[in-house]
């Protein structure tokens, strides 16, 4: 039973009431559990149960004291005695009898998952009935006011207006966005113009290497030996003269 409670409705808190379930005095012990769960009102449900047994073993609970304790019991009782095969006088008085201890369980308890379902479910009807009172008023609201306006020149003159702030109000807001989109472009060109800028290339340690006709030398085929060439560097150039070439690959 617990096992059950606890997956299926975790929620529930539980008393557990121990009694002696067959044997001499038993009866009288359940009906003390069922008086004193009445009495300081702990309970909104009680579960009688036990397990399978003969007759005999099941006997405690066709006796009277205890027929008449349930169905005098304020709180509902659902008994779980033994197995589905299995009768006992209790099970007639009680409110619902389940055939196992079990299914006593499972028909107390609402599932959580079905809780939750439900409490969806009725959300959803709620959010959607709001929804459509709100747009019957908004409706009759435009509608009063339209009627309004037919009769009152200034009240059509001040809703221009407030069309025409909220247009501006746009507008500016609009400007303003191509404006920050312009300038971050402008700012994005500026950043590569600065990245490929030669003399950012030199302060790194680069030079610009160019002939007698300040013509850019790229490869060695673009030099002989002996020939003079200028190099450029941050803070002026120099004059220098080729004396060897070496590739690569040599």
């Amino acid at each position: 039973i617990l096992n059950i409670l606890n997956r299926r409705a975790p929620y529930i808190k539980c008393y557990i009431f121990p009694v002696p379930v067959q044997g001499s005095g038993a009866s009288e012990k359940i009906v003390n559990a069922i008086d004193i769960a009445n009495r300081h009102g702990l309970v909104e449900v009680i579960i009688l149960a036990r397990g399978g047994g003969s007759i005999e073993d099941l006997w405690s609970f066709n006796e009277e004291k205890l027929i008449r304790s349930i169905f005098n019991s304020s709180i509902p009782i659902v008994t779980g005695i033994g197995h589905e095969t299995d009768n006992t006088l209790s099970d007639f008085v009680a409110d619902y009898r389940a055939p196992t201890p079990s299914v006593a369980a499972e028909i107390i308890a609402v599932d959580k998952i079905e809780i939750i379902q439900r409490l969806s479910f009725l959300q959803d009807r709620l959010i959607l009935n709001c929804q459509k009172n709100i747009k019957y008023f908004q409706h009759r609201i435009d509608l009063l006011a339209s009627r309004l306006m037919l009769y009152k020149p200034k009240l059509i003159i001040d809703n221009f207006r407030q069309k025409l702030f909220k247009k501006q109000y746009l507008l500016e807001l609009y400007m303003n966005s191509i404006i920050d989109r312009k300038i971050t472009k402008i700012e994005n060109i500026s950043n590569k113009l600065h990245l490929l800028n030669p003399k950012n290339l030199l302060k790194r340690g680069y030079v610009i290497a160019t002939d007698k006709n300040n013509k850019l030398i790229c490869k060695l085929e673009d030099v002989k030996v002996n020939e003079n060439i200028k190099l450029q560097l941050i803070n002026g150039s120099i004059t220098t003269k080729i004396l060897k070439k070496e590739s690569p690959d040599a």
